[in-house]
């Protein structure tokens, strides 16, 4: 059997990347859902407050603001769509690869496995290459996932609602495409970061961190330079952003540039750290 194919295999029994992939597609499913029908759903609660008077304050939307959760236009159906969304300025999903791909890495750390997988392949930069491999393939299938489910349902809403697509379909494929390569790369650079810090709890409490910090800056991206920062940089590549700065393919090519960065870092050290360490 291949190195690579035993790394799939590793990936597989570890339960971290099904699990996740999981539960990302039911909450893609339900976020994009939401999304798709707004305005009907904004609706239903305005009908609701003929029956339980003052139940919410959904009647207090003016025409003007309900209007503009209509499906028919482009702006909603891009954000239904788009696989890398998010709030407040940064990709919940990009979070969620990076998440999945450290702690496919720090797991084997914990359980100590790392070493039995370097006797088994004593060229560490291998071993390296492989593991991120395969970190890239799982975020590959949950990015492809997210991507599947939020058309499926930007679809479904069009022929139930009876709209007709406003977007470009040459732009809506390149917008999946830029979203599907930096969900990717930071699946990879999740596991860049996981080699480098190779504790689980740590690698958490840093993105978990990372993603407070840039929401913060994201709002005040023309003053701080934030839209180079990671976490901000899939909704750039997807069109989402309204922010100024990186945007399409050179969004894209940032993430590129973050991933190498922490790669070949994450490949230094662990060419030269011991395997073995305390794990708490």
């Amino acid at each position: 059997m291949s190195t690579m194919n035993v790394e799939i295999m590793r990936l597989r029994q570890g339960r971290i990347a099904s699990t996740m992939t999981i539960i990302l597609i039911i909450a893609t499913f339900l976020v994009a859902t939401l999304e798709a029908f707004a305005r009907d759903t904004i609706n239903a609660l305005i009908s609701l407050n003929r029956v339980i008077p003052n139940a919410t304050q959904a009647q207090s939307m003016s025409p003007e603001d309900l209007a503009k959760l209509s499906l028919d236009q482009p702006g909603l159906q891009l954000t239904a769509a788009a696989n890398a969304g998010g709030v407040g300025g940064v990709s919940p999903a990009a979070l969620a690869m990076m998440i999945m791909g450290g702690l496919f890495i720090t797991r084997e750390y914990h359980f100590a496995s790392m070493t039995s997988a370097a006797v088994a392949l004593p060229r560490r930069g291998q071993l390296y290459r492989n593991k991120c491999a395969a970190a890239a393939l799982a975020s590959f299938v949950a990015a492809f996932g997210l991507t599947a489910v939020r058309l499926l349902v930007l679809f479904t809403a069009l022929a139930v609602q009876r709209i007709n697509l406003a977007l470009d379909p040459f732009a809506l494929v390149m917008s999946e495409l830029r979203g599907l390569v930096t969900l990717v790369l930071c699946g990879v650079l999740g596991a860049g970061l996981g080699f480098l810090l190779r504790r689980q709890t740590v690698l958490l409490l840093l993105l978990g961190g990372l993603f407070v910090v840039e929401s913060t800056f994201r709002s005040l991206a023309t003053l701080t330079g934030a839209d180079i920062l990671h976490g901000c940089l899939p909704l750039s590549a997807t069109g989402l952003s309204t922010q100024p700065g990186a945007q399409g393919w050179l969004a894209a090519g940032i993430v590129v540039a973050w991933s190498a960065i922490v790669v070949t870092w994450g490949a230094f050290c662990f060419n030269r750290r011991e395997l073995t360490f305390s794990a708490l």
